[in-house]
C-alpha cells in the first residue's frame, strides 16, 4: 500500500537526516511527534538512526468507506546507530523482523498514518523495538 511505504521512506529519511518535517505529509500530528521525541532522545546522545528498509510483506489491508483502514506487514529493517559528531558506528541491527499494524485515517490530502502498533497490541513508532 502506497501510504505505509511513503511512510517507511519519509520515516528512514527523518531518522537519517534528523528531520521529521517530511513525515507530517503521511502521517498524523500525533505519530510523528512520537518519532521525534524518539529521535530527540537519539540526538541527545549525539546518535542518528541510519535505517534502511530491505523487505516489506503486506499481510491484509482493510480500509473502510467512512475513512478508517488498517494494514499488516512483517517488515525488515537493518539499522546503524552513527555518532552525529564523527559519523563512527556505534551500534548495528541487520534483519530485524517487525510484525506491525499501521491504523490509517483520511485526511483531506489521502490516506496518512494516524499510529502503528506491534503485532500484539504494544504501541511503537517502528524503531522503538530496536531499543528492546
Amino acid at each position: 500500500m502506497k501510504t505505509v511505504k511513503r511512510y517507511t521512506r519519509a520515516l528512514a529519511d527523518g531518522y537519517r537526516d534528523m528531520n521529521m518535517d517530511n513525515l507530517f505529509l503521511v502521517a498524523s500530528k500525533e505519530q510523528v511527534e512520537k518519532v521525534a521525541n524518539f529521535m530527540f532522545t537519539l540526538g541527545q546522545s549525539s546518535i542518528r538512526m541510519d535505517s534502511t528498509l530491505k523487505n516489506i510483506e503486506f499481510k491484509d489491508i482493510r480500509l473502510d468507506t467512512e475513512g478508517h483502514g488498517f494494514v499488516r506487514t512483517t517488515e525488515i529493517w537493518d539499522y546503524a546507530h552513527v555518532n552525529i559528531n564523527d559519523e563512527s558506528v556505534t551500534r548495528e541491527e541487520k534483519d530485524v523482523q517487525y510484525d506491525l499494524q499501521y491504523e490509517l485515517q483520511k485526511s483531506s490530502h489521502g490516506w496518512i498514518v494516524a499510529d502503528i502498533s506491534m503485532e500484539g497490541g504494544e504501541n511503537t513508532t517502528a524503531s522503538d523495538a530496536v531499543e528492546k
